[in-house]
């Protein structure tokens, strides 16, 4: 399953459902592959439990660059994790998850 939603806005962080994935309420982390593509300027994004930020990217890439990655990511109590992008400028950037797995 995946999610996709609008573009991610450097310095904006969004929670990501992972229900939204059909991964079961009891799933407290999840694997999957990211892809982030359409950047309007180059940057990386951080995936981490919600609420506490990432200390270091999930993904990097430069301006107009569709890269993709692995990764596990720990969920809060309730699904949810945060994506953060940091982006130079007012940047943008498409983010896909496509999850792969659970952990219960």
């Amino acid at each position: 399953m995946n999610w996709a939603g609008p573009a991610l806005v450097g310095g904006r962080p969004r929670l990501v459902g992972s229900h939204k994935c059909g991964v079961p309420e009891t799933a407290r982390a999840v694997a999957f592959s990211l892809t982030v593509t359409n950047p309007t300027a180059s940057g990386h994004v951080r995936l981490a439990e919600t609420p506490w930020p990432a200390d270091t990217s999930t993904i990097n890439f430069r301006a107009g660059q569709t890269r993709a990655n692995n990764a596990v990511v720990t969920l809060d109590p309730f699904g949810y994790m945060t994506a953060n992008a940091v982006i130079e400028g007012s940047g943008r950037v498409d983010l896909i998850l496509d999850v792969s797995g659970y952990f219960e």
